[in-house]
């Protein structure tokens, strides 16, 4: 369990610090200029969004982030004696700690936030994979990679 949360811990730190870096002065910049917009003006932009391609690669990244969150915050829970589990369960949450790194390390890849290290740590290798599957399924098919990326956030 330990190795799986430290593991995990540190991927989740450096796709977070590459996300960071590369949207740090557009985000402050986004939101001090945000339009004062009435009730009928954010639903407007709400649907908008809604009905936008990147509407579904937010929507999984969002999701995949609150389910590492939530993975990390359990462990940390069990680290501190506050939760107590069985065996077995610990072992599904090492799983599922492995398993919600990968798909963070996809979609952020996906996003063309992040990019999987040289490095050939098992997990970064796992998501290296992940990633080549995906490809290779689409270029066999004729498929695009705005296609790769529709089918990972939809």
């Amino acid at each position: 369990m330990e190795f799986a949360f430290v593991n995990t811990l540190n991927l989740s730190e450096k796709v977070s610090d590459t996300t960071l870096n590369k949207f740090e002065g557009d985000l402050l910049n986004t939101s001090r200029n945000l339009p004062n917009v009435d009730y009928a003006g954010f639903l407007k932009l709400l649907e908008n969004l809604i009905l936008s391609k990147e509407f579904n690669t937010i929507k999984k990244f969002t999701d995949t982030s609150l389910v590492l969150d939530f993975c990390f915050i359990k462990a940390d829970l069990i680290f501190e004696n506050k939760l107590q589990l069985k065996d077995k369960e610990i072992k599904k949450l090492s799983a599922y700690l492995k398993n919600a790194i990968e798909a963070y390390g996809v979609i952020s890849f996906v996003m063309g936030i992040w990019e999987p290290e040289e490095d050939e740590t098992p997990w970064i290798r796992n998501i290296k994979i992940l990633i080549s599957l995906n490809e290779s399924h689409f270029i066999s098919k004729q498929h695009s990679v705005d296609d790769l990326k529709n089918r990972w956030v939809a």
